[in-house]
């Protein structure tokens, strides 16, 4: 998660989305900020789920 192809239920992906029960690889080397905003942009709630605009805004962009 996200995008974890050998999970053939999306129950599970929506599931693991919710919980924030994914991880990131370490071999991927993403840095802490970048971390911090895919989590933000995967957070559930719509409502609460930052739009295009505000992520553009984020310092991982600038």
């Amino acid at each position: 998660m996200p995008f974890d192809e050998r999970v053939s239920s999306n129950t599970i992906i929506v599931n693991a989305q919710q919980e924030r029960s994914y991880h990131y690889p370490r071999n991927l080397m993403i840095s802490e900020a970048c971390q911090q905003t895919i989590d933000t942009m995967m957070t559930f709630d719509y409502e609460n789920r930052p739009n295009i605009h505000e992520v553009n805004l984020y310092k991982r962009f600038h």
